[in-house]
């Protein structure tokens, strides 16, 4: 009896400890970087090869012309990443297996506002949000303006 008991202890056991370690198994390996002065996408790159389970997804053109000096002991995948682009123009994302790294938006202001000629007539409403950028028009005529103050 007791030989049945133990048996069925230890099958209850191993049935809460399998999926910690299957959760465990699937987010990959732990990382282990030391780089100084390395380009951005190969210290990506390296990740992901060590790793063994995420896969990155980036532009490489756009970070060639950066390079990050780091020394990650014992992390995730994402964390890794993290303290990769700490500092730098991008932010990732994790989507199941993929990390996903994009720019960051420009940071901008968000403006908004009314475009009053110089007879005080209302010319035209300005929107414009936090991501867009503005640019002048070449060879656009500039309008008189009128402060409010």
């Amino acid at each position: 009896m007791k030989r049945t008991e133990h048996f069925i202890a230890l099958l209850c056991l191993l049935t809460i400890l399998a999926p910690a370690r299957l959760l465990a198994q699937q987010q990959g390996k732990n990382v282990n970087l030391k780089c100084s002065n390395m380009p951005l996408p190969t210290a990506l790159y390296k990740v992901e090869q060590q790793s063994d389970y995420y896969k990155m997804n980036f532009n490489a053109d756009d970070m060639k012309t950066y390079s990050v000096t780091a020394d990650i002991k014992d992390a995730k995948a994402p964390a890794a990443v993290e303290l990769l682009l700490k500092g730098l123009p991008f932010a990732s994302q994790v989507k199941g297996r993929i990390i996903q790294i994009n720019r960051k938006a420009n940071g901008g202001i968000a403006a908004r506002g009314r475009l009053i000629g110089a007879d005080g007539n209302y010319i035209l409403n300005i929107e414009r949000p936090s991501h867009a950028t503005c640019r002048p028009v070449e060879n656009t005529p500039s309008l008189p303006t009128r402060n409010f103050g």
